[in-house]
């Protein structure tokens, strides 16, 4: 859905207008997020009351959030295709080239070099795992980021189209926000669950209402996590438009970097909640703004759909390991600390860098009109 979203929106809006539409695009998803957290709200509520069981409780949820879906069908029945797509459709210079990954890759001015691809899926791997293998000496944080420079530098480096390697550009790209989305910040709820859960049991709480207690507490995150979304994926437009889509990311991963490791070290009060957690989501949701304007600039009209596709979610693909990493931090390196969750995530932001790295090789859109051929 996203990457047929973005691609529809970005080619029916005037260039002067795309970044913002997509900015707002993307921001919106927001609301559809802090339903489900004043959702989780409510449904805490109840189970502290006593009136469902915690099953009942997400199985309610899992429910309520199907209905959604059935508005695909309405979008279905009155979506019109954009006109740019129906032009060079009609033109037919490029039958069967639409929408190919034959095309994507096969194309002498898409074919990454295999260096690269390693290289960079090495990084991604050595980033996660290097306070493991190096005992946590900065030695594997180096060696991790010179791994990425090379690959990155394998990748984009050289003389060719400039069309030559976005595809790997924005794989990469994807790889390090949504990691760090999977990998730490959804986790940042257990951390905050885990900080309430010690602290209501040590103020006498019955242990039977806890639970909705601290479901509660997790709502309220994810409330203040998505007003500082919204607010960080459509500034990302305006922002972009003033210093470019480059040095819009760096500042993005820079605060998410920063922001995300104060959560998961400082966090341990409900205060934080409001003013805290609101500057991660900005910041680290703020990355997936970029992703809604960049990612449909890198790629001409026949392949626009599937090379954002490609990058968004064959990203996600990589970053389900997000998770099992951030396990074998807890529960194999960090499990004699009295609070593991902190200092695994602390390490997971590490990911951040690998976007602030391959930004760098990155082409510049910023007021260019969407490629075409």
């Amino acid at each position: 859905e996203f990457a047929v979203g973005v691609a529809l929106v970005a080619e029916v809006m005037p260039d002067r207008a795309r970044p913002y539409s997509l900015g707002l695009l993307q921001a919106l998803s927001a609301l559809g997020n802090i339903s489900a957290a004043l959702l989780a709200v409510w449904v805490g509520g109840l189970q502290q009351q006593g009136a469902i069981s915690a099953t009942d409780g997400w199985r309610m949820v899992f429910w309520i959030g199907a209905i959604p879906a059935l508005l695909a069908l309405v979008v279905r029945i009155k979506l019109k295709e954009p006109e740019k797509w129906r032009q060079a459709k009609e033109a037919g210079e490029l039958k069967g080239r639409f929408g190919s990954y034959a095309e994507l890759f096969g194309n002498e001015n898409w074919r990454p070099p295999i260096i690269g691809a390693a290289s960079l899926i090495a990084a991604i791997v050595a980033v996660s795992f290097w306070p493991a293998q190096f005992n946590k000496l900065g030695v594997g944080f180096l060696l991790a980021l010179g791994v990425i420079g090379c690959g990155a530098k394998a990748a984009y480096g050289g003389k060719g189209s400039p069309w030559r390697n976005n595809a790997l550009i924005g794989l990469a790209l994807a790889c390090s926000g949504v990691i760090a989305l999977w990998g730490i910040v959804f986790f940042s709820f257990d951390l905050v669950g885990s900080v309430f859960a010690k602290q209501f049991a040590a103020a006498g709480v019955e242990a039977e209402k806890i639970g909705g207690m601290v479901g509660k507490m997790k709502g309220k995150t994810g409330i203040m996590l998505n007003l500082g979304a919204f607010f960080g994926i459509y500034s990302f437009g305006p922002l972009s438009e003033r210093i470019g889509r480059k040095n819009a990311f760096s500042i993005m991963f820079v605060g998410a970097f920063l922001a995300t490791g104060a959560v998961f070290l400082f966090f341990n009060a409900e205060h934080q909640i409001y003013w805290l957690i609101p500057v991660m989501g900005f910041f680290m949701l703020g990355i997936f703004g970029g992703y809604a304007i960049y990612f449909p600039e890198l790629f001409p009209t026949h392949l626009r759909s599937t090379g954002t596709s490609f990058c968004y979610n064959v990203g996600r693909f990589i970053a389900a390991a997000g998770p099992a990493l951030l396990g074998v931090l807890t529960g194999k390196v960090f499990h004699e600390a009295d609070e593991p969750m902190r200092y695994a995530g602390l390490t997971m932001c590490s990911v951040f860098l690998l976007g602030l790295i391959v930004i760098r090789f990155a082409p510049e859109t910023k007021g260019k009109p969407l490629p075409e051929a």
